[in-house]
């Protein structure tokens, strides 16, 4: 579906592991493991909506925009399953008045499923999606990561990411813990 080779194949840890386009066969294993990367960062984050509103139209969609050359959706088969996907948008421009305009690469997901975390799956993804955001021109390439996301923040500054923003937050009403739903200071005082 992107302008992806149709398939390269990598070995790692003894086994065949083939980075791909996604295709249309592939929405429902990509669906899945979405809901689990949305599960993944729900026990990190409360806020994140519950991964069984994660509908199978947002593959669609990523799929959609990786066919209009909008993004590239890439899967990792390991063992004739699929392992897990990168999806990147390779031309994102920073307009932002204050700095000065460059042409970066924006990773939007990156999941591997869980049994197979740490067999180098997540880093060749990250490989193969850098090589397309190369080969379309990007300057730069980002992604980002829940801060608790301690895994993924290894994985990402292994690779040669280095903090670029750091966002800081703090509730402005008092959050429920079993919800996370503020809740105004006014009502409770």
């Amino acid at each position: 579906m992107s302008r992806a080779e149709p398939r390269r194949s990598i070995s790692g840890a003894g086994s065949r592991l083939l980075i791909r386009s996604a295709q249309v066969p592939d929405i429902a294993v990509l669906s899945a493991l979405a809901q689990e990367l949305r599960r993944h960062e729900a026990m990190l984050y409360q806020r994140i909506a519950p991964a069984s509103q994660l509908a199978t139209s947002y593959v669609e969609e990523l799929m959609a925009e990786a066919a209009a050359a909008e993004g590239i959706l890439l899967v990792a088969e390991w063992h004739r399953g699929i392992a897990g996907y990168i999806f990147l948008r390779p031309r994102v421009i920073d307009e932002m008045p204050d700095h000065s305009q460059i042409h970066y690469a924006m990773v939007d997901d990156l999941v591997v499923t869980r049994a197979l975390r740490g067999n180098g799956i997540g880093r060749r993804l990250l490989e193969a999606g850098e090589a397309q955001a190369r080969k379309q021109g990007a300057s730069w390439i980002r992604i980002g990561s829940l801060a608790r996301n301690e895994a993924a923040l290894a994985l990402y500054k292994g690779a040669g990411f280095q903090d670029h923003l750091v966002i800081l937050e703090k509730p402005l009403h008092q959050v429920s813990a079993q919800d996370g739903i503020g809740v105004a200071r006014s009502q409770i005082d």
